[in-house]
């Protein structure tokens, strides 16, 4: 216990570093999952500037249409929205579990040291 008090400053600096990336892109995913599930007409009817994911979102779904043509006997309904929302279903289940895992490295020494005082 007393060992994680004794983390140098610049891995702790670099604990909280990853902390915030995991959860900057947890956030961001699930916004665009979100985006997807919800308001799928949004993005292309009308889509927001940067911070949505709106055109991240169309361009992941264009990049797909490209990579995987739509077979000659068939008409794709969904377009690949549902591939683009598992892209960002298996970006923010690493990410979440990430910030799980970073969350109590990057707070043991303010709770090891309130426990020793």
């Amino acid at each position: 216990m007393k060992s994680l008090l004794k983390l140098g400053r610049t891995t702790w600096m670099v604990l909280c570093g990853l902390l915030m990336l995991t959860l900057a892109v947890t956030t961001y995913s699930g916004m665009a999952i979100y985006r997807i599930e919800a308001r799928s007409l949004d993005v292309w009817m009308n889509p927001q500037p940067f911070p949505h994911p709106d055109y991240l979102i169309r361009w992941l779904n264009d990049r797909y249409e490209n990579q995987y043509p739509e077979p000659i006997t068939g008409i794709k309904l969904h377009g690949e929205l549902p591939r683009v929302t598992r892209t960002f279903l298996w970006t923010f289940i690493p990410a979440a579990l990430a910030s799980l895992i970073l969350l109590p490295l990057a707070l043991a020494p303010w709770i090891l040291a309130s426990r020793l005082r």
